[in-house]
């Protein structure tokens, strides 16, 4: 028996991981190849090993008998101290052969932290039962975990059963819905890349599924419906099987009458209809909202069904209803407000002192406190005060309005980057948004401010108003750019987004390496004038999207007129789509960008023109690489560009770490509508690490084509976010 402080006299850590490098020894092949040391370094080295070793010797004696320190002699435990492969301290698994103890402990983490704190043997039980449904889950058929508690610790013993693979689901006796949507309640998804693998075999996703069928069934009027427990056919080894599932379907019931009471009839659109359950309080709900609506707000309404199933299946509704008298505004309270002023959300109430309260216009009420964005939660009570008054209270508990943002990371041109950003989502009280942002990295650094009005334009638009500076060094120049824009956007059925408005940028190039053919002009050069931008976004997510498309066109028209200096206009538009293969994601993407010159200039300034190449773009190329180049070699850039990307996603089973497969093809063109030349290709993989701020990226492409500016085939990128 070792004492109990055997790891502090010997290595400090594991007893495991005890080997010659714990106690400073090197092994042979780099003891030879290390320097010569002094006599007096090699004995106090000497030395020092031979108290560890004497340390360690000592206390891998048993301890004395008299010593009344000794701890108690528990032969057929393990260290209670020592937590192994995920288990909390006093918890021990045992007879699992295919399943890794950790996925045990994992499945059951929080109960086996629960009994390792109170030793309950609730928390014992519970853990035992979250590892059987891991195991099942996992289509160990027959699996079974049961567990004794011996002192202070739980043993876990597991009977894993046998696993089985799920060749098919047949439904019988389907006719009036269509089998292949009843199927669609079964998950029978897999694990494996782009979803090939075997299904496991797992009863609770069955017996949800036949839930799930069950009542789809009664929502479209199958009320005497039957699932039949399901059949299992087992192959000879026992390790695959086939389920049937027998349905009896029995008679559907429509509705055949609507009958009112307390209101006058109307058509509810109901008759002939399948019934389901939820029909009476639709009903009874669709005239209360009604009577809600004429100011009735004292107004009951019930709904009930008479169901009746010979000679044949139908059901009638009733409805009966207290209409109340018509209620009049008393008081308007706004309650919890904070930084906001009340004149301001007062004014989103459409209502005074007198009004008929219609719910109508509570709810738009209602709808523009939630629009503002100030508020935790939106609660309106209607209190009454007499027979017919009421009055109107509003309790709304504000969000924290004002943040404070840092991010850093990583880009494979700007190397360490960073960013500062300030938010006021409240401005004065007033309900306006404040951001202003810093950004530096080692190529250069910017300052942004926005000022957003979601108020002045009515609902679902806003006024967006922009100063920002930028100094940034590029591969073929250096250059300065202050910009300035007003812009009103608007965003229709949550997927459209329209915005447009006047845009002036004052830009200066320094350092400039690249020769075009025509005079860059000294100084600051004004590109001023009108913008108009149109975006569709299905995605599912804008960080980590998994399905879903994003489609981007717009415009910018610069003229002298405007107070330019350049006379050209801008087009642009981009598509990336999205498609769910299993659990990979296939991404495809394009876009292009042309400048047309109005004036007859030969070309513009090296700052105005286009350049491909680098982690977010075509991605066998370093920063601007890609694209015509001069006699030096530099990059010159042009007037059109084009890239077009594809890319599979692939979750590789470790947690949020993915693969993924790509291809990237661009062109840049000196001239304007020019989409010839010599294409630059990228054939690439990398990993990514999905996070909450989206994915850290590691891509390695090789270039099979023409390299421009390149200096290899080959490029590692390694930054932060998705490259299209």
């Amino acid at each position: 028996m070792r004492c109990r402080d055997s790891d502090a006299a010997g290595t400090g850590s594991d007893p495991k991981r005890r080997t010659n490098h714990g106690v400073g020894l090197r092994p042979a092949s780099l003891r030879s190849a290390a320097p010569d040391r002094t006599p007096t370094c090699v004995r106090v080295e000497v030395l020092l090993f031979l108290a560890l070793l004497l340390a360690g010797c000592q206390c891998a004696l048993p301890c004395s008998k008299d010593d009344p320190f000794e701890p108690p002699e528990l032969p057929h435990l393990p260290n209670p101290f020592v937590c192994e492969d995920g288990l909390p301290p006093g918890a021990r698994i045992v007879g699992n052969v295919a399943v890794s103890t950790a996925d045990l402990a994992g499945a059951a983490e929080i109960e086996l932290d629960a009994f390792a704190k109170h030793h309950r043997e609730a928390d014992a039980q519970d853990a035992a039962w979250s590892m059987e449904q891991y195991l099942l889950a996992e289509g160990y058929v027959g699996a079974t975990v049961d567990f004794g508690i011996e002192g202070d610790v739980a043993i876990f013993r597991v009977d894993e059963g046998r696993r089985a693979n799920l060749s098919g689901i047949q439904l019988v006796g389907v006719t009036c819905l269509d089998p292949e949507d009843l199927l669609e309640y079964f998950d029978l998804s897999t694990d494996a890349p782009l979803g090939l693998g075997a299904t496991v075999y797992d009863r609770q996703i069955i017996d949800d599924g036949i839930e799930q069928i069950e009542r789809e069934y009664r929502l479209n009027g199958f009320q005497y419906v039957t699932v039949h427990e399901p059949e299992e056919h087992w192959n000879a080894k026992h390790d695959c099987v086939r389920v049937t599932i027998r349905i009896e379907e029995g008679c559907r019931t429509c509705v055949q009458g609507v009958h009112f009471e307390g209101v006058a009839p109307c058509d509810m659109g109901l008759i002939g209809k399948p019934y389901n359950g939820r029909i009476p309080y639709q009903a009874a709900g669709r005239v209360r909202s009604g009577l809600l609506d004429r100011g009735r707000q004292f107004a009951t309404v019930k709904g009930t069904a008479r169901l009746v199933r010979e000679p044949c299946c139908r059901a009638d509704i009733d409805i009966v209803a207290v209409p109340g008298p018509c209620v009049r505004v008393e008081e308007i309270c706004l309650r919890s407000l904070d930084r906001t002023r009340y004149s301001f959300a007062r004014g989103l109430v459409p209502l005074r002192r007198g009004d008929v309260l219609y719910q109508g216009k509570i709810d738009q009420a209602q709808e523009s406190f939630f629009r503002s964005g100030l508020f935790r939660s939106v609660n309106a009570e209607v209190k009454p005060t007499g027979p017919d008054t009421a009055d109107l209270v509003f309790d709304l508990p504000e969000l924290e309005a004002r943040s404070v943002e840092i991010q850093a990371g990583w880009g494979s041109y700007e190397l360490a980057r960073g960013s500062l950003r300030y938010v006021d989502r409240n401005l004065f009280g007033i309900g306006r948004r404040f951001e202003a942002e810093t950004r530096a990295s080692l190529k250069g650094w910017a300052g942004d401010v926005d000022l957003i009005d979601p108020w002045i334009f009515g609902p679902d638009r806003q006024l967006l108003l922009h100063a920002g500076y930028e100094r940034r060094e590029e591969p073929s120049y250096t250059f300065q750019r202050i910009e300035l824009s007003a812009a009103a956007e608007a965003v229709l059925l949550d997927t459209w987004r329209l915005s447009g408005g006047y845009r002036f940028r004052s830009e200066k190039a320094s350092d400039i390496k690249g020769d075009i053919d025509a005079d860059t002009l000294d100084g600051f050069v004004n590109a001023a004038g009108l913008f108009a931008e149109v975006a569709y976004d299905t995605r599912d997510s804008v960080l980590l999207p998994t399905r879903g498309t994003l489609a981007e066109v717009g415009t910018f028209w610069s003229n002298p007129a405007l107070g330019a200096d350049l006379d050209y206009l801008e087009l642009r538009g981009r598509v990336v789509h999205l498609v769910p293969l299993g659990p990979a994601v296939l991404a495809v993407g394009a876009s292009a960008r042309v400048k047309e010159i109005l004036d007859g200039a030969a070309t513009l300034p090296i700052q105005e023109r286009y350049f491909l190449g680098g982690e977010s773009s075509v991605r066998s190329f370093d920063e601007s690489e890609l694209g015509p180049v001069d006699d030096d070699g530099d990059p010159i850039g042009g007037l059109t560009a084009a890239e077009a990307h594809v890319e599979l996603r692939v979750p590789l089973g470790l947690g949020d770490l993915h693969g993924a497969a790509f291809y990237d093809v661009g062109v840049v063109n000196e001239d304007a509508w020019d989409f010839s030349g010599p294409l630059g290709h990228a054939i690439g993989a990398g990993l990514r690490w999905y996070f909450p701020f989206g994915p850290v990226r590691l891509d390695v492409a090789y270039n099979p084509g023409e390299r421009f500016a390149a200096d290899s085939d080959w490029i590692v990128h390694f930054s932060l976010g998705f490259s299209f």
